[in-house]
């Protein structure tokens, strides 16, 4: 009987050592680029669209990581790329050259490129360079505020924890309209809409079964990753490509989303 006990329990630290390694090294690394194809009845041509975020350089993630993933978005041939906000982990402890960051963002082929404010891009004095470095990659950085690109209408909500986004009267009439904020659960507070994305959860970024994610931030606590009927309209949570508090990921691959958006009539 004793012997079967420390057979059990060898075999069960082995396995942890194995999810641990795999949770450490091969997840992390292991990109997934999902594809939804959905058609906008406002939409009068086909649109290309690739939303990523959550990047969390300096964590565990470099510059050169980073150009690897914009490979993977120019295959995709995007045209418009979304991101959806924290860069840098800590920019205050970012050992790194930002202009490396600035240099694989701005090799990024769309002919547009939005962005929202995340709250790791307002921590660690991020706030005082990250709109003038997206800026200089080539992004629109939208803070309350809308921009039309390909037919249509982008409206970019502040950061939550820090600020108040507040995008009331920005929705246009006629016009396919998609809002973007960092934080998913701005989908309770915000007008009407169509379709909104959001990361800041990174799909939970452990998810062991029977077991709550192991993020689960204020701002990301009521939607976690995919997509949601919500009171308000259709929301999507990207899972982001970086890490937090922990360079693990279990349950929840790093991911770049593509929408393929159609002209026409209906919805998929």
């Amino acid at each position: 009987m004793l012997k079967r006990l420390r057979r059990l329990a060898l075999c069960l630290v082995l396995l942890g050592a194995v999810a641990l390694a795999y949770a450490w090294w091969i997840e992390p690394r292991w990109l997934q680029v999902k594809e939804h194809y959905l058609t906008q009845s406002a939409l009068e041509q086909d649109v290309t669209l690739v939303c990523f975020g959550d990047t969390h350089v300096g964590l565990d993630t470099t510059a050169e990581d980073l150009a690897r993933w914009v490979e993977q978005i120019n295959r995709q041939q995007p045209d418009v790329v979304v991101f959806l906000g924290d860069l840098f982990d800590d920019y205050s402890q970012y050992q790194g050259d930002p202009e490396e960051v600035v240099q694989a963002l701005a090799d990024i082929r769309a002919a547009d490129k939005l962005a929202v404010v995340g709250n790791h891009d307002v921590g660690g004095g991020a706030e005082r360079v990250y709109e003038g470095l997206m800026e200089r990659a080539g992004f629109t950085v939208l803070r309350n505020e809308s921009a039309e690109c390909q037919g249509i209408r982008f409206i970019g909500a502040d950061e939550m924890l820090f600020y108040h986004p507040d995008v009331t009267g920005l929705s246009g009439q006629g016009i396919c309209n998609i809002l973007l904020c960092h934080e998913p659960d701005f989908a309770d507070e915000a007008e009407p809409f169509a379709l909104m994305l959001a990361g800041h959860t990174h799909g939970g970024q452990v998810r062991l079964p029977f077991c709550p994610p192991f993020v689960r931030p204020p701002g990301g606590e009521g939607y976690t990753a995919g997509f949601y009927q919500t009171a308000k309209g259709t929301l999507y949570v990207n899972r982001g490509l970086g890490m937090t508090s922990l360079p693990l990921r279990f349950g929840a691959r790093p991911e770049l989303t593509v929408f393929h958006l159609q002209a026409g009539q209906g919805a998929e």
